[in-house]
Formats: structure tokens, C-alpha cells, sequence
């Protein structure tokens, strides 16, 4: 294993300015990517299931009468259009939509309509969580922005004042040695 406190230059506070700099740009532009990709691989995973739930829904409730075919032609022709929305206003449409559903699973108490009601409490928990992340990943974003202006002042702010404050004087130093 690498010991970090001898790779990295602690001799120098300028230079350790300056890669400490370089460190909090590279993981502040990393992180955020990151956190988005989980995000959205998270939410293309509730898109299945809640598409899968829905035909569920839709067999159990034409076969009730609780719904007719032409509320779930509508319900199919929202999900046509689902992939040009991103993935916040999909949540958002679902999170109202869910209210809908619900209410028309209420009027059964068939063991299939209770079944598909736990089935939307879990939907709706996951819409709630997946919310959560996206408001989460929206203020990764914001300190991301600022985390990428520290580590760049901090950077070059490091390396100017490691260059004109040491670098310059050892070079003369050198230049003056290798002279004599």
C-alpha cells in the first residue's frame, strides 16, 4: 500500500496548496457524474416496475369495471411519451398519478386489489426516494460548482506563489552553482 504522507509534497506549502487544489477540481467534476449515474440507472429501474405494476393494475381493474379500457389507453399513450420527459418530471407525473390509481384501487376489496395496493405503497415510497435523490443530486451539483472554483483558485493560486515566491530563487541558485 502507498503511504500517501510520503507521495505527496509535503515539503512545500505552495505546492500542497496547489495539488490539493488539483484534487478538489478532479473530484468535484468525478462525484457529481457519479452520484447521476446511480440516480438514473435507479430511475430507469422504477420506470420498469412501475410499467410492469401498471399492467398489473390495469388487468385487475378493467376486470372489476373499477376502470375502463380507455383510462388505460390514456395511461399507455402517457408511458409512449415518458422517455422524451426527464427523469424529475417523470416522478413528479407518477407521484400525482399514483393518487388516481390508488382511489380506483380503493373501490375493490378484492385480495388481487389489496395485493396491487401494497404494490403502490411500495411505488409510491419509491417515487418519494428517488425524489429525494434527485434533490439530493441537484445540491451535489451546486457545491460541486463551488468546491470546482475553490480547487481552481486554490490550484493556481498554489502554483503562482510556489513559482515567484521559491522557484524562481532556487533556479538562480542552480543556474548561479552550475556557473562557478
Amino acid at each position: 500500500m502507498i503511504d500517501l504522507s510520503k507521495a505527496l509534497p509535503t515539503d512545500n506549502l505552495y505546492k500542497f496548496m496547489s495539488l490539493t487544489g488539483l484534487l478538489t477540481l478532479l473530484f468535484c467534476f468525478v462525484w457529481p457524474d457519479l452520484q447521476a449515474n446511480e440516480v438514473t440507472s435507479r430511475g430507469l429501474e422504477l420506470q420498469r416496475e412501475i410499467r410492469a405494476w401498471m399492467s398489473e393494475v390495469r388487468d385487475d381493474a378493467v376486470n372489476q369495471k373499477l376502470m375502463t379500457k380507455q383510462d388505460f389507453i390514456d395511461v399507455e399513450k402517457e408511458n409512449a411519451r415518458t422517455p422524451s420527459v426527464s427523469l424529475r418530471e417523470y416522478v413528479t407525473h407518477w407521484t400525482a398519478r399514483m393518487k388516481d390509481v390508488e382511489q380506483a384501487l380503493l373501490q375493490s376489496n378484492s385480495p388481487e386489489a389489496k395485493r396491487l395496493r401494497l404494490k403502490a405503497i411500495e411505488v409510491k415510497f419509491l417515487l418519494e426516494q428517488l425524489s429525494y435523490k434527485l434533490d439530493k443530486l441537484d445540491e451535489y451539483r451546486n457545491l460541486a460548482w463551488y468546491g470546482i472554483r475553490l480547487g481552481f483558485a486554490l490550484a493556481i493560486a498554489g502554483f503562482f506563489l510556489w513559482y515567484f515566491q521559491l522557484q524562481r530563487f532556487q533556479d538562480r541558485n542552480v543556474k548561479r552553482d552550475a556557473c562557478k
